[in-house]
């Protein structure tokens, strides 16, 4: 590099902002040997500096280290696996890792022991995840709100709209069909 690219690279404009969807102290839904289980959010925004470090990680998912150029992320987790303890290091961007309540609910295995963990929370992280919990149950009335009023019509911008809030894919004919019958 010359320069003028170092110059352009430590520039402010390549600056990016990490966020990450979880906080410290936080119960998590963690996907291990096929169950989800609960886990506990030790840290989070830990940069991958050496590729030594151990991260638990499905086939599909990649990073490189920040010797190798890419600036990756990962989460100390503590979960509970055949009556023991055990910490673990996921992606920050991993499938792995859910918001809590999103598969394991009443019923499940897990179920008491998570619900056991996220009362040992701090109280402003119970308060986030109730307001979290809040806009989600807001976005899906809202969502059916307005399929009820255009239910005759086709519904694919509607429901393309909303995919761009749950998933990442790009959108196109292959994966928004048409639904209902069009109007003339």
């Amino acid at each position: 590099m010359d320069d003028d690219e170092n110059a352009a690279a430590m520039s402010d404009e390549n600056v990016e902002r990490m966020e990450c969807r979880f906080v410290e102290g936080e119960t998590v839904e963690f996907y291990y040997k096929r169950k989800w289980r609960p886990a506990t959010v030790l840290s989070v925004n830990n940069l991958i500096v050496d590729e030594s470090i151990e991260i638990q990680r499905d086939s599909e998912e990649s990073f490189k280290s920040i010797k190798d150029g890419g600036f990756y992320f990962f989460i100390k987790i503590k979960y509970f696996y055949k009556h023991k303890m055990c910490d673990a290091n996921v992606l920050q961007t991993s499938n792995r890792l859910a918001f809590t309540n999103t598969n394991i609910r009443k019923g499940c295995r897990y179920y008491d022991r998570m619900l056991y963990w996220i009362l040992d929370e701090p109280k402003n992280i119970q308060a986030m995840r109730r307001d979290r919990e809040k806009h989600r149950l807001t976005a899906v009335h809202a969502f059916h709100t307005g399929l009820a009023r255009i239910r005759n019509k086709d519904t694919s911008g509607p429901r393309a709209h909303f995919s761009q809030y749950i998933s990442t894919k790009t959108i196109d004919s292959k994966n928004i069909k048409p639904s209902g019958t069009k109007r003339k």
